[in-house]
């Protein structure tokens, strides 16, 4: 044993157990092994861990000529890896360097190296006469300043020399580093000292480790400063400026350290980890274990804990992700069981399966199985999100070729082909992988479809095709086409196949298909249902139990609630051809509420129209839309709307626009979907009248309205909050106050719930010219509402948006109201691309429109819904006409659209109507002075026509609309003139309104007309 270790142990007076250093593994698993050694050793008995460092360096200074030279190569490894970090934590600067440097010499790589560093560090090397002027200069400089130092230069060890030479080597550098030591008196002085370097050369870095000293107590203040020689040779300088007391501290303490280049590493910090370290033993004995992350984080873990319960301990994302975990960089299985001082890594990766159901028997804490309960969860709701994606798909490709399939062989379908999959093990995630898009659902479609129609194709002679067929998805053949099979050859199983096409298929090469017909296939009728009910839970549930007793496919279904309590239903069923409907219509009769019931064939023509409509109603309307299917495009006012109600300090908010562009559909829709229970709103929808201005009549309405809403949320809060008969007489009192104090009374019979007040038709509380109704009282009223206190309730308005363009002085009483709203949202016109939706998605396969047919129509109206419902409601009533063509393909061309325009606008009940409301008219004086504006046009339209006599016969609210109209209509310029800013120059952006009536009276083509 050499001298070190025989002082040592006589100082300890005991036989002290040593580390096996003889041990010849060159694994990295053994190399950890000694590693976690060593490092227990450090916090059970330093003194221990001191002997085996000590044993360890005699061993390598001894074995000068060693036998086996493999057991040399790990001793020199483990020396770099293991011993000269820890000796460099501890203070022992000089046996730090003994054994780094006689670890160097046993590299045969390292002999030339140190044949170079001899060289450099010669008395006449490069090194030493940098080091000689710089100490001279940085002395000189600091004896000017008056600062008393000492000055001298730092060693330059072997393996410093080999680090910086790796660095120019692999060019991370292009200079060796000179170091210097400056040691002054005081603390002050080491940063007047700091400042006096960076006056002799270019300061690049500071670490200032006085102010903020390092885990272990280490001080010093660094700096690196760039020198420029007059010769054009530069080199950087290190100063390590510290007193004499921090110099003796950082070389001599036993938790002393420098972090300059193992900082990654665990094992580097001792003096962070002396904190920690002899809490491991102890929680062991309480049933926990202490492991470490590779950036030296000490983790507590039940003594049960596996290592994916560590990965969940980190962060719930970095279990959910992980792809792997290594304990001291050997891969281990998740259900590993780590030991107290493991350093564990957890591999992540954003495309990683995920947890499981197994995870759940993996993971033994708590919190990690909350977690993964947590993402299951999500997981499922993911994969039925999936599964109504790929039945929606599914179904549309099954009704373009005619097939019903049930819900049986989809799922039957599913399961074989995830139990074939590798990348799957339930169903559920193949439908997580159909919802985020990282698995495309039309290859199993396709399998379902050709699995499904294998059995009806056969050969002309009635053999059957002796490989397995695929139906073409170019021109998607079904049982009224006449079809062949071309031969094709799989990609991966070069395995032959028929591709069944069309035979007037354009991608098929007809000297190569084999001519193929349906068998087994029985045509289908179709009937149309019509009911007429009156509304209650459950009609539409029990109407199709009928149908699917009878055994009857509903191809399309559609009910809506209409005025005065009633219900309508449509339906599209398919049947078997003659099948009797003797009893059909009586069953259907028998349910109850049910008041008529008409039923009849479609004909060729409609049959072949519906075979083609993949959609599950005709969406036209001319109604407020409610369904979310219709709602194309309002995503983003609908995320403001949703904002609103979230954020508490709005109150009130208004939503304008123009007539027609969906702002009463934005209601209704916000009211249906806070019908259920688990809303945090109670909505209440109030259609305002013309009496509404008063604002006894305004209050009485806004109490039936939440009243009626009341009856149906909770039939025993409406009795209990309804004020009764006393009502009437404290609303002639006092109106407002009644309100409010009523409006308090149901925010706290609501609980938690609040109530959502929605005002449609807001336009109408405008007051009229020379009326006694005070419209500034009520905006006020309404204002005051909304900032009561303990009325816990928001407030929405719809006002047409001319109001908003009208000049401020004309509406005084309307602008504190507008300025009180905390949030204002416009319904404009719908985009490009949610416009060409709504036209083309209900009509998918009704018709096909020709190149720019889209555009065009979409120009026409002006990407509004209403005038689009209703055009292309026209236009599919248009092309089922019977002079249309009775076989081939539907294409619809500009010239088809323009004939619906110019006969829809010829139809008081939509052109008319329509026209009407370009110019803001209400709907009781539209036909009256729809005749007087066209009378004037059709004579020579001028600023006088406007105070004809004819208007004399109007009542004076509507000679004033009537001069509003025709004043913008001839400023807007339709007979040529410049058109000035005003409220209908934004209406004649849309060719279609010029359309309707002025080329009928104007000799002016489309491009003419103002824009």
């Amino acid at each position: 044993m050499p001298d070190e270790a025989q002082r040592l142990h006589q100082r300890l007076g005991a036989t002290l157990p040593l580390l096996d250093w003889h041990d010849s593994e060159h694994n990295a698993m053994a190399l950890y092994s000694r590693q976690k050694s060593l490092f227990r050793l450090l916090y059970t008995d330093l003194e221990v861990a001191l002997l085996n460092l000590a044993d360890h360096m005699s061993l390598l200074e001894l074995w000068q000529q060693p036998e086996d030279r493999s057991l040399v190569t790990l001793l020199s490894r483990e020396s770099r890896a293991i011993v000269v970090p820890i000796l460099r934590r501890l203070g022992a600067q000089n046996w730090r360097c003994r054994v780094y440097n006689t670890a160097l010499q046993y590299d045969p790589h390292y002999t030339k190296v140190l044949a170079d560093y001899h060289d450099f560090i010669s008395e006449d090397g490069w090194y030493q006469k940098r080091v000689r002027e710089i100490v001279d200069r940085t002395r000189e400089a600091i004896n000017r300043a008056g600062i008393t130092a000492h000055v001298e230069q730092r060693d330059l060890h072997l393996h410093s020399f080999y680090e910086q030479h790796q660095e120019l080597r692999h060019q991370q550098r292009n200079t060796f580093i000179v170091q210097v030591m400056v040691h002054p008196e005081t603390e002050a002085d080491c940063y007047k000292i700091l400042k006096v370097v960076h006056q002799l050369g270019e300061p690049i870095r500071i670490d200032d480790l006085i102010a903020r000293p390092g885990n272990n107590g280490y001080r010093t203040l660094k700096t690196l400063v760039r020198y420029c020689r007059a010769d054009d040779d530069s080199y950087q300088v290190r100063y390590h400026i510290e007193t004499d007391a921090m110099y003796k501290f950082n070389s001599e303490g036993y938790f002393a350290h420098e972090r300059a280049n193992e900082a990654s590493a665990w094992w580097n910090d001792v003096g962070y980890m002396n904190h920690w370290l002899p809490r491991i033993e102890a929680a062991e004995t309480d049933g926990k274990i202490t492991v470490f992350t590779p950036a030296a984080i000490p983790i507590q873990l039940p003594s049960r804990a596996t290592v994916l319960d560590f990965a969940y301990r980190i962060h719930s994302e970095v279990g959910n992700t992980c792809d792997g975990i290594r304990v001291g960089q050997q891969p281990v299985r998740l259900d590993h069981r780590p030991e107290p001082g493991d350093v564990i890594q957890v591999i992540t990766n954003p495309s990683a399966p995920g947890p499981t159901e197994a995870w759940l028997k993996l993971a033994k804490t708590p919190t990690a199985q909350r977690y993964i309960r947590a993402y299951l969860n999500h997981h499922q709701l993911r994969g039925e999100r999936g599964q109504t994606h790929f039945r929606q798909i599914l179904d549309l490709v099954t009704q373009d070729f005619g097939l019903n399939i049930s819900s049986k062989e989809v799922e039957a379908a599913i399961e074989e082909w995830v139990s074939r999959s590798a990348a799957y093990h339930s169903v559920n995630e193949y439908m997580h992988a159909v919802a985020v898009g990282s698995e495309n659902p039309t290859k199993l479609i396709r399998r379902i479809i050709n699995d499904k129609v294998s059995g009806w194709i056969v050969q002309q002679d009635g053999t059957k095709l002796p490989e397995r067929i695929s139906v073409a998805m170019c021109c998607i053949p079904n049982p009224n086409n006449e079809i062949v099979g071309v031969p094709r050859r799989a990609r991966r199983h070069s395995a032959m196949y028929y591709s069944v096409h069309r035979a007037d298929c354009p991608t098929i090469d007809p000297t190569t298909a084999l001519p193929l017909k349906w068998v087994d296939f029985s045509p289908r009728d179709q009937i149309a249902v019509q009911i007429d009910a009156w509304d209650r839970e459950r009609l539409a549930h029990d109407i199709l139990e009928v149908a699917h007793k009878n055994g009857f496919f509903v191809r399309q279904f559609n009910a809506r609630v209409l005025l005065g309590g009633g219900a309508r239903i449509d339906m599209l069923l398919e049947i078997e051809q003659h099948t009797t409907l003797d009893n059909l219509e009586e069953q259907f009769a028998k349910v109850d509420r049910v008041k008529h019931v008409h039923l009849r064939y479609l004909t060729q023509r409609e049959t072949e129209i519906r075979n083609r409509n993949l959609m599950t109603a005709n969406p036209y309307t001319p109604q407020p839309i409610q369904d979310a299917i219709m709602f194309f495009g309002r995503e983003r006012e609908l995320a403001e709307l949703a904002h609103f109600l979230s954020s508490p300090a709005q109150r009130s908010a208004l939503i304008t626009g123009q007539r027609r562009v969906g702002k009463t559909s934005t209601l209704l829709k916000l009211q249906r979907d806070n019908r259920s229970a688990e809303s945090p709103w109670l909505p209440v929808l109030i259609t305002l009248q013309a009496d509404s201005r008063v604002l006894e009549k305004l209050v009485g309405q806004i109490i039936e309205a939440v009243k009626g809403a009341l009856e149906q949320y909770s039939p025993q809060i409406s009795a209990q909050v309804y004020p009764g008969d006393s009502l009437p007489q404290r609303l002639q009192q006092d109106p407002a106050s009644a309100l409010i104090r009523w409006l308090r009374h149901v925010t706290e019979a609501l609980g938690e719930r609040k109530l959502l007040l929605l005002f449609d038709e807001g336009d109408r509380l405008f007051a009229k010219p020379g009326s006694d109704a005070h419209g500034a009282d009520v905006f006020d009223f309404l204002r005051d509402v909304s900032q009561a206190p303990q009325v816990d309730l928001k407030q929405i308005h719809v006002i047409n948006e001319y109001y908003l363009r009208c000049p401020p002085q004309n509406r005084p009483e309307f602008t504190k109201f507008l300025t009180s709203s905390s949030r204002t949202i416009r319904i404009g016109a719908l985009e490009t691309a949610p416009a060409q939706d709504l036209i083309q998605v209900p009509m998918a396969d009704q018709i096909t429109f020709s190149p720019g047919a889209v555009d065009y129509f979409r120009e026409q109206v002006s990407n509004q819904p209403y005038y689009i419902h209703r055009l292309a409601d026209a236009l599919v009533n248009h092309l089922a006409r019977p002079e249309q063509p009775q076989n081939g393909e539907i294409i619809v061309t500009r010239s088809d659209i323009d004939t619906v325009i110019d006969t829809f606008a010829n139809d008081h009940e939509g052109g008319s109507m329509t026209f009407a409301h370009v110019f803001e008219l209400r709907s009781d004086m539209e036909k009256q002075l729809l005749d007087l504006m066209i009378a004037a046009l059709e004579g020579d339209a001028t600023q006088s026509v406007a105070e004809a006599d004819l208007l004399n016969t109007l009542s004076p609210e509507m000679q004033t609309a009537a001069r509003r109209s025709l004043s913008n209509l001839v400023a807007a310029d339709i007979l040529g003139r410049a058109a000035p800013g005003g409220s209908l120059a934004y209406h004649f952006q849309t060719p279609l309104f010029a359309r309707w009536r002025y080329r009928q009276l104007f000799p002016l083509e489309l491009g003419k007309v103002p824009q």
